[in-house]
């Protein structure tokens, strides 16, 4: 009885979760610029946009005033910054001048949500362009009032600072 069961249990289990992986896949090739994400083309990260011929960081390069609130409050103050993309990736942020200075620049990566909008910030975890310490942490674009809010954990002097940097 109980082999009898196993028989019939196993290919069923087996088939259904095929069926669910057949569920994610796309119906057809995405167009240029698309990636298959869960069953639905997207754009790729750093495109946007209907066609996702739309490069993410075109909304993003300017300057910007920076409010920022640190705990423990942090030394550097606010400052101007200025963004501009990295010629070489098309998905990645150069952050000038980020805590008064301290960070010649930062990177940021451009990823792109369900909605066709690069307006998620990923930073990696970086200190070659902070003077030694350490910067990471992760953001997002307000699109209504071109607006950047940017969780950050900046680690200098050994003291680890939590960052809310809104640029605008």
């Amino acid at each position: 009885m109980v082999k009898t069961l196993l028989k019939i249990l196993v290919p069923v289990i087996f088939l259904t979760g095929a069926a669910s992986c057949a569920k994610k896949n796309c119906s057809g090739p995405c167009a240029s610029n698309q990636e298959c994400y869960e069953g639905a083309c997207v754009c790729t990260d750093g495109t946007e946009g209907t066609n996702c011929l739309t490069y993410s960081y075109e909304k993003y390069e300017r300057s910007y005033y920076v409010s920022e609130a640190c705990a423990p409050p942090e030394p550097y103050g606010s400052a101007n910054v200025f963004i501009q993309h990295n010629p070489n990736n098309i998905s990645q942020l150069l952050i000038y001048n980020l805590f008064y200075g301290s960070c010649s620049y930062i990177i940021a990566v451009i990823h792109t949500n369900g909605s066709n909008l690069g307006d998620i910030l990923e930073i990696p975890s970086q200190n070659a362009n902070c003077a030694g310490n350490t910067v990471s942490g992760v953001g997002s674009y307000d699109e209504a009032n071109h607006r950047i809010t940017l969780q950050l954990d900046f680690v200098a002097n050994g003291t680890d600072y939590q960052c809310t940097e809104t640029l605008y």
